[in-house]
């Protein structure tokens, strides 16, 4: 029974990694079991609904794990600024390592078949909407209004994905890094004037 959970878990673990960095229409379930070292009657075993089955449960597995490092961050952090800073340091040394294939767990699949499958559309709408919430309850701790917070974690949101987005295509994180350390800028300072206004 522990082999056949192992075997389960590493191709899981090998689907998060191809769909993150090939997406979903160039992900065979083959390059799965080839990547987990699995045998091919291993694949409607384990996941008797295909594909799909495998890629829903890939995405979630990478998606929580992605918000579990989110979460650290931000317990860890005086603030905001800080959490932005340190994200992208991470994100940043995992991209140049994965020689820029890997980037966010869940955009490179959700551009590809948001519009096509309900299903991966509804994982990668909740991935993005806890991620968000994440940062919204990082800046409420800064003492911002809610309605500010909601707009500036869209935006730090956009910012993270558009840098990825624009480091993997130039293969440099320089992009990701300039993007991300003028978001962190602009929270920091927005931060200074809630706590200069507080002091008077």
């Amino acid at each position: 029974m522990g082999a056949r959970t192992e075997t389960r878990t590493d191709m899981v673990r090998a689907g998060a990694r191809l769909l993150a960095s090939r997406g979903y229409e160039a992900t065979a379930l083959l390059d799965v079991v080839e990547a987990a070292g699995a045998s091919r009657g291993s694949i409607y075993f384990h996941f008797p609904g295909g594909k799909q089955q495998l890629a829903l449960e890939a995405l979630a597995y990478s998606t929580e794990r992605s918000l579990e490092r989110s979460a650290a961050a931000i317990r860890h952090s005086a603030d905001t600024a800080e959490v932005i800073r340190r994200t992208v340091e991470v994100l940043a040394e995992a991209l140049e390592k994965s020689g820029f294939e890997m980037g966010c767990p869940v955009a490179t699949v959700a551009l590809e078949s948001a519009n096509t499958d309900e299903s991966i559309r509804t994982v990668s709408a909740d991935f993005f909407a806890k991620w968000r919430s994440l940062y919204v309850g990082s800046l409420l701790r800064d003492g911002f209004e809610p309605e500010r917070a909601q707009r500036l974690a869209t935006l730090v949101v956009a910012v993270i994905e558009g840098g990825l987005m624009l480091s993997r295509t130039q293969r440099s994180a320089d992009p990701m890094r300039d993007a991300c350390a003028e978001a962190a800028d602009l929270v920091a300072e927005a931060t200074a004037t809630l706590s200069r206004r507080g002091g008077d």
